[in-house]
């Protein structure tokens, strides 16, 4: 792994080559529709809960009674894709819809495909067919070998 290389140089890496890439669609979610299916069930209330004192900390607005207001309404929906659905990068290829959850720790592999499977149904309701996680070892994503890898199951994991 290269020096300074995070989990956010690698969604960033990932997130380059879906907008550039001609044969990867990126899919748009609104965050209505995103809290919609969240609050629908348990996991994904439960997630957002979580989730709340961190957002409000970025996207809170203080209030003249020193609380934090939220309007979760006004959060970018790739953060709250990321929060609530653990999903750092969506997009379509050959017509299936893809959700990745990108690390550079290899410790956290087996955490994140647990996680993944438990918010499975959260991700069907989205329309998501194939979710999985991406171990991104360097800082270069080679777009063939990124198709090439990419799994054909519902559940799954590489490495690039």
């Amino acid at each position: 792994m290269y020096e300074g290389f995070n989990s956010y140089a690698a969604e960033m890496a990932i997130a380059n080559l879906i907008s550039q890439h001609r044969k990867l669609k990126p899919l748009r979610f609104s965050t209505n529709q995103l809290l919609e299916v969240a609050r629908s069930h348990p996991i994904g209330l439960k997630r957002l809960e979580a989730a709340e004192p961190y957002l409000k900390q970025e996207y809170g607005i203080p209030l003249k009674n020193g609380k934090i207001h939220l309007i979760w309404e006004s959060l970018p929906s790739s953060v709250l894709l990321d929060y609530a659905f653990g999903i750092d990068a969506v997009f379509q290829y050959l017509g299936w819809s893809y959700g990745l959850d990108i690390t550079v720790n290899v410790n956290d592999l087996s955490r994140k495909m647990a996680k993944q499977k438990k918010l499975f149904p959260l991700l069907k309701e989205l329309q998501f067919e194939r979710v999985g996680v991406c171990l991104l070892e360097s800082g270069l994503v080679d777009p063939k070998e990124f198709l090439t890898k990419l799994p054909k199951n519902e559940h799954f994991c590489f490495s690039l």
